[in-house]
């Protein structure tokens, strides 16, 4: 993450014409684009149906993400290993001891192991999410209960507090 710090002297009507609007301010000031010229986090999601891969895809379009998508588990591991990913959202495919196999996995690789891992199931068996959470899932979303805006929201929230 960067940080910029700006030192300068500015009068009062600089801020007068858009006090609510720093970014913007910002922006005239450095002549940059700060959404453009601040890296995007990755979201990798992995999930088998291409329909809703593509809706959650577009979803995280939206707010600013690049997305990669991976239609099992294997193919999120060498994602992982070759692309630098801020989250996963995943469906826990096959099995659920796939997954949290999966999810271990990643706790245990250092380079991953602070990233947020977010299930999306439609399970909602207790015993499942229990076992899921105690596997190291950051959190677990039940289709049908969370639009896909809510979903990116949850990641959003939970990449913001694993790096504070």
């Amino acid at each position: 993450m960067a940080t910029i710090v700006v030192t300068t002297c500015v009068s009062a009507h600089h801020f007068s014409h858009n006090p609510a609007h720093p970014v913007l301010f910002l922006k005239e000031i450095l002549h940059v684009n700060i959404e453009t010229d601040m890296p995007k986090p990755s979201v990798l999601i992995v999930e088998p149906d291409g329909f809703l891969a593509g809706i959650y895809g577009r979803k995280f379009e939206a707010e600013g993400w690049n997305v990669n998508i991976a239609e099992d588990l294997d193919d999120a591991k060498k994602t992982l290993q070759k692309k630098k990913i801020a989250a996963v959202l995943f469906e826990p495919i096959i099995s659920h001891h796939e997954a949290i196999d999966f999810v271990q996995g990643v706790r245990n690789d250092v380079k991953t192991s602070q990233m947020p891992l977010v299930v999306l199931s439609e399970l909602s068996e207790r015993r499942e999410i229990e076992r899921m959470r105690a596997a190291g899932a950051s959190a677990y979303l039940i289709k049908g209960h969370f639009v896909p805006s809510e979903a990116v929201q949850k990641v959003k929230a939970l990449l913001v507090s694993s790096k504070i």
